[in-house]
């Protein structure tokens, strides 16, 4: 473990941030790669004091579902990227756009359910840094119709296991 979130390269110390990484998954297209994951802040669940009183008024329903009180806050973020396969094995990964969604409800109280997913607004063309600043590649080491094994230009390991019923 390098302490990064962001592998070998350079990235947030995980250390000065109170995230915690859920689900990472990858949907696949004939035009796209979406690289979807989720990451919550254990500091801003639980119900706190103010939340707590507001629930004790009677007839007030001030806060989420009980479902949600206990659940992390949570962002679900989706960067989409356009790929080419290099053959015989390599995926070149360019990064286009970001979109997020949060979840769950801080404090206990305040829920993020409801709120829409948002596309984080793009640098003009002009701006935007070159292709190969924002490119990575993969090269898959195993793939049957089940599984997909990666080794990341980083040396991560990456294993996928492709869910029932899907077919990208």
């Amino acid at each position: 473990n390098s302490g990064s979130l962001g592998g070998r390269r350079p990235g947030p110390l995980a250390a000065l941030f109170p995230l915690s990484l859920g689900q990472v998954y990858q949907v696949i297209t004939d035009d796209w790669l979406d690289n979807n994951v989720e990451l919550s802040s254990y500091l801003l669940q639980g119900q706190d004091a103010f939340a707590a009183a507001l629930g004790r008024i009677p007839g007030a329903n001030w806060g989420p579902p009980q479902e949600t009180q206990n659940k992390a806050p949570t962002l679900a973020a989706s960067l989409r990227h356009s790929y080419k396969i290099e053959l015989p094995n390599t995926v070149v990964i360019t990064f286009e756009s970001t979109k997020a969604k949060p979840t769950g409800a801080i404090g206990g109280f305040l829920n993020l359910d409801g709120l829409p997913e948002v596309a984080i607004p793009e640098l003009p063309e002009g701006l935007r840094p070159p292709a190969e600043l924002r490119s990575a590649s993969f090269r898959v080491t195993y793939l049957d119709p089940k599984f997909r094994i990666t080794r990341g230009d980083r040396g991560e390991l990456r294993i996928y296991s492709r869910v029932e019923g899907e077919s990208t």
